[in-house]
């Protein structure tokens, strides 16, 4: 808390978020006739399309060879008998014969083809109507007459064949039905709404024929594309239909714990990972790190691999690993797992060199009874892999000139022996680049490969790299406005811009250009930029080093002033999801154009924040790059950034090192003037250095003389509260506590709250009871006030009530997530003793703690957690429900990082002793007693603030 009030100070500010459109007035439709035509058709095609998804659904079962559609009826479903050919009527009143005349007719056609012999199997008609049919056609259905091969299924009836659905009274009735069989696919990625919404796209696509001119799935196809629905995200790729080998003596199965195969984008390292690992009997779990943000590296590769290697069979695992995992605790974990099984996997991760070296190194640590291979791009990130992983990297080989032969040979083309070696000298033999220079040679060159060769030699740019060269001439066959969007794109360093940031940089950079979306989708077409998931886009890796070639080529003001723009557009833009990468981008930005001044506002005024994050060393090796490079750094800012330096330092508990800041500080100090925020933060921190060394009188002393007299309100409760942390630190808990509580109620009263307003009311209830002004950064403020007042409270023998409540909702409030997880924690804590309310505390960590947990993703709390939910289930007497927590538990045991391991076992130990009957529940504290923070069992002194929120002394109010 000790920097974050410069945002309430003037002092510019970071800012993300979703934002929230604000509502628009829709006027009404010129014609609402044509509407209700328009969705009368939609809704019958909807339908249709709905209920071919129910037979695939169904046919997935077992009873169907294949499905099509729009073909001589809606749907046709070919069983090992039948030939079901369906029709599906849709309307508002009852069907009528005049209705299925039509349909009638056609199928007397078809059933004749089917006894020629042109067709074969069993015909049979089935007319789906969502509506009964009336009472002419109901009264010739049964007669006699009519034909046994013809089936009207309505609601509520029957349809002669078990692998086709009934028929639904409206489309929300159809979803419903969907959605319920789609829940029946184990272990999908997607809900059952989002199947049964890709599978009706899909169906709607198929349609169109587009795909195949037939219109036709068969059972397989519809297998494969529910494989792809369940295993989309942790599915090795396959293999190249037509693998040629790559040169060298690159052996896949190996017993080293770790290697790096290097190759540039194109080399082939995924197919020869896809290829090979169908040939050894190792299980081979596949993730590829390219376009996953980089704090979601770890946890995000930790489900996979759990995912693949648990097996669809395996719920202990699964039901430990998925919905609990804890990124590198998880890993640890999983190790222990595999170890137990005598099963060493191969963990294959692509595009390794995206993942800090640091990273790597303390991932292939947690796991070594696995086989680590990472693929990399050559340079110098991949050299710090070497390093940090003491491995010699292995460049994977091209396709030799027999290789390149064959294929030219088998693609027509027409060449030399020769020219295979020339080729192979253009291109280094990498597949992609081959493949690529074989494409143009076909297209472009009528299948002369002398010619092509002859051109792409010729070129100005010999000293280029061949593979730069082949992706050059890719890239160049761009227009120029396409280029301008690869430029803002590579400027972006991979973090992906949505199409109205994309469209706004584009327009202010090159007010000149072209209409953006020509330019993007031919960037698209050429593979030069990637659409990704959300609709947004990113330069191909591939076309790095070439989109920077051509960046180069412009004016160095030219380039400065795009990355002003960048800097503009990601700075105003609210509608992207967070993302450090990008508040990185930000900042490095800042400090390629030199806005050295705004940078370090951002830095410093960030400090706490960015602490949050966990990158704070980032921003500490920003600032010292600053610092060591640019002469011309103003005092105040030195003085900031020193300030931030201590910050860091106190908050990781290196007291000499923040030391050595302050005295960096100090001769700045006399600069400023009393009670300026840099006097104020200096003295605040050599108090905080005095108290953490231990030595409280001259805390006390820099207080009373440097930071008491400060009258500036704001100011005024950030030394309060630092100053109580103090008291606190030094075991004077009754006046940390009476400062603290103060501070509450001088926050609650500057955000216009009551006691009411917050107590048994959820954070966004809280926020609609605020009616005046006020900075977020204030609930952060707040919520430490109180914890502070709680801990203090309890130190000295008493109960703090709510208080610590209501300091997990406002950290919340305030996205301190950590700090919400460590207090709640605490609050389960207090609820079994000093209260002996074990019942409030299963309920909080039920309906609380444990989703706060998993819906924020802190991942390193959430074995914690059920640790203490396994004393709380066998304090409420659930013991089966504790045990089965203790066994979640127990791979993590020695897994978890050390400072929660003595929890672990203490909390194991003593849900056994519970559950034996060695430990008993704490008494019941005495509920009786109208203090808000406050309990019978408790005492307040005469002079302490009153517990119930007036703001009076206890013997004025409530103790008079």
């Amino acid at each position: 808390m000790m920097n974050s009030y410069r945002t309430s100070c003037g002092q510019k500010n970071i800012r993300w978020g979703v934002a929230v459109p604000s509502k628009m007035d829709i006027p009404a439709v010129v014609d609402p006739k044509q509407l209700k035509r328009i969705e009368n058709v939609h809704r019958g095609f909807f339908y249709q399309h709905l209920y071919a998804v129910g037979c695939m659904l169904l046919a997935a079962k077992g009873g169907v060879e294949y499905i099509s559609v729009e073909r001589d009826e809606d749907i046709e479903v070919i069983s090992a008998k039948s030939h079901i050919y369906i029709q599906i009527k849709t309307r508002k009143e009852s069907l009528i014969e005049s209705d299925i005349r039509g349909s009638l007719e056609l199928f007397e056609e078809i059933k004749e083809k089917h006894s020629r012999g042109d067709r074969s199997l069993s015909p049979f008609l089935v007319i789906v109507s969502n509506v009964e049919p009336g009472g002419g056609l109901r009264k010739k259905m049964k007669e006699g007459s009519w034909s046994d091969d013809v089936n009207i299924v309505t609601p509520g009836g029957a349809s002669y064949f078990d692998f086709l659905p009934p028929a639904w009274k409206d489309i929300q009735t159809g979803m419903d039905w969907c959605v319920r069989l789609a829940d029946e696919i184990e272990y999908t990625t997607l809900t059952p709404q989002n199947i049964v919404f890709k599978l009706a796209a899909w169906v709607q696509f198929l349609c169109t024929g587009e795909q195949d001119e037939n219109h036709i799935i068969d059972l397989e196809a519809i297998k494969s594309l529910f494989e792809q629905i369940v295993t989309q995200l942790q599915g090795m790729p396959e293999p190249p239909e037509e693998y040629y080998g790559l040169e060298g003596d690159l052996c896949f199965p190996s017993d080293a714990l770790v290697r790096l195969v290097t190759g540039l984008s194109g080399a082939g390292k995924t197919a020869w990972v896809a290829h090979e690992s169908i040939r050894i009997g190792v299980p081979v779990v596949y993730f590829d790190v390219a376009g996953v943000e980089k704090e979601n590296i770890l946890p995000s590769f930790v489900r996979e691999v759990a995912a693949a290697l648990a097996g669809k069979s395996s719920k202990s695992l699964g039901e430990i690993l998925l919905p609990g995992s804890s990124a590198v605790d998880s890993l640890r974990a999983l190790n222990f797992y595999l170890k137990t099984q005598a099963v060493h996997p191969y963990l294959v991760v692509d595009n390794s060199h995206r993942v800090p070296s640091e990273s790597l190194r303390v991932m292939v640590g947690a796991c070594p009874e696995a086989r680590w291979l990472l693929l990399s791009h050559p340079g110098a990130l991949s050299s710090q892999i070497e390093i940090s992983l003491d491995v010699k990297a292995k460049e994977l080989g091209g396709w030799s000139v027999e290789t390149i032969g064959a294929i030219l040979s088998s693609k027509g083309v027409n060449f030399r022996i020769k020219d295979c070696d020339r080729l192979k000298t253009a291109t280094g033999g990498l597949p992609l680049y081959v493949l690529s220079s074989i494409s143009l040679v076909q297209k472009e060159y009528k299948g002369q490969l002398i010619e092509f060769l002859n051109d792409f030699e010729r070129s100005d740019n010999w000293e280029q790299s061949a593979q730069e060269r082949i992706l050059s001439d890719s890239f160049d066959r761009l227009g120029i406005d396409s280029k301008s969007v690869c430029g803002i794109l590579k400027i972006c360093e991979g973090v992906p811009l949505n199409k109205d940031e994309l469209s706004t940089a584009y327009d202010l950079a090159f007010p000149d250009a072209g209409k953006i979306g020509k330019a993007i989708r031919s960037a698209i077409d050429g593979g030069v930029v990637q659409r990704l998931e959300g609709a947004t886009y990113k330069l191909h890796d591939a076309f790095g080093v070439i989109a920077q070639s051509w960046l180069d080529l412009n004016d160095d003001d030219e380039l400065q002033t795009l990355k002003r723009t960048i800097i503009k557009v990601l700075s105003s833009s609210t509608d992207f999801v967070f993302s450090i990468d990008r508040i990185l981008l930000q900042l490095q930005l800042l400090n390629a154009v030199g806005e050295y001044e705004r940078l370090i506002d951002v830095c410093t005024s960030m400090a706490e924040p960015f602490q949050e994050m966990g990158i704070s060393s980032h921003i500490e090796s920003l600032l010292h790059n600053i610092v060591k490079t640019n002469s011309d750094v103003t005092s105040r800012d030195l003085f900031w950034v020193y300030d931030t330096f201590a910050f860091f330092d106190l908050q990781n508990g290196a007291i000499s090192s923040a030391k050595k800041w302050l005295n960096k500080m100090k001769p700045r100090v006399d600069e400023f003037d009393v009670g300026s925020r840099e006097h104020t933060n200096y003295f605040m921190k050599e108090m905080l250095v005095a108290s953490r060394e231990r030595n409280i009188s001259k805390a006390k002393k820099v207080y009373k003389s440097k930071l008491s007299i400060i009258e500036d309100p704001f100011l005024s409760r950030f030394i309060k509260y630092n100053y109580a942390v103090v008291l606190y630190d030094n075991k004077q808990y009754s006046e940390a506590s009476d400062q603290a509580f103060s501070l509450v109620l001088e926050y609650l009263r500057m955000l216009g709250l009551s006691f009411d307003d917050i107590d048994a009311k959820n954070p966004p209830e809280i926020l609609k009871k605020i009616t005046t002004e006020y900075d977020p950064d204030d609930f952060k403020r707040l919520a430490d006030c109180y914890d502070l007042h709680a801990r203090s409270v309890l130190e000295s023998g008493g109960y703090y009530g709510l208080a610590k409540l209501h300091a997990f909702k406002f950290y919340n409030m305030a996205h301190a997530f950590t700090s919400a997880m460590t207090v709640g924690q605490d609050i389960v804590d207090d609820f079994i003793s000093p209260l002996g309310a074990v019942d409030a505390a299963r309920q909080f960590i039920e309906q609380t703690l444990l989703p706060s947990a998993k819906s924020y993703k802190m991942m390193d709390w959430i074995i914690p957690i059920r640790s203490q939910y396994a004393v709380v289930l066998a304090y409420c007497g659930a013991s089966l429900e504790a045990a089965k927590q203790l066994e979640i538990v127990e791979p993590f045991r020695n897994a978890v990082d050390s400072r929660f391991q003595k929890e672990l076992e203490n909390h194991a130990r003593m849900t056994v002793a519970i559950i034996r009957g060695y430990l008993k529940p704490p008494p019941r504290m005495a509920s009786e007693g109208r203090g808000l923070y406050h309990s019978a069992g408790a005492k307040v002194g005469r002079n302490s603030p009153c517990p119930c929120g007036s703001g009076k002394k206890y013997k004025k109010c409530c103790g008079a």
